[in-house]
C-alpha cells in the first residue's frame, strides 16, 4: 500500500537564459501538501521573472474549498501549460521563418 503524499510534492528553481544572457530571469513553481487540522490544504505556486519584472500565480486549494475550487485551480494551470505550447510553437515557426529570410538577403559590403 502506498503512503499518502505529504509536505513537498514538486518543487522546480532554474534559470531561464543561458549564462551571459540577462542572468536574473528565472522560473520557480512549487506544489506542497500541509496538513490544516481539518484536512490537507494544496499550497501551489508558478513565479516567473525576467530582469525585474516578475509575474507570481497561486493555485491553492484549501481543505474546506469546493470541488469547483480545485477544478477551477486544474484548469488554471493547464491553461497556462496550453498557452505556453502554443507560444513555444509559435515562437520556434517565426524563428525558422527568420532564419531563412537571413539566408535569402544578400551581405552587406564592407
Amino acid at each position: 500500500m502506498s503512503r499518502p503524499l505529504r509536505g513537498r510534492i514538486f518543487y522546480r528553481r532554474f534559470w531561464l537564459n543561458r549564462p551571459g544572457f540577462h542572468s536574473t530571469a528565472f522560473v520557480l513553481s512549487q506544489v506542497e501538501l500541509r496538513a490544516d487540522g481539518e484536512g490537507l490544504d494544496l499550497i501551489a505556486s508558478y513565479e516567473l521573472a525576467d530582469c525585474r519584472r516578475s509575474a507570481a500565480l497561486d493555485f491553492d486549494v484549501y481543505s474546506n474549498s469546493s470541488a469547483a475550487e480545485r477544478r477551477n485551480a486544474l484548469r488554471k494551470a493547464r491553461r497556462l501549460r496550453k498557452s505556453v505550447n502554443a507560444f513555444c510553437d509559435a515562437l520556434e515557426a517565426a524563428a525558422e521563418e527568420q532564419k531563412r529570410a537571413s539566408k535569402k538577403r544578400p551581405k552587406k559590403a564592407a
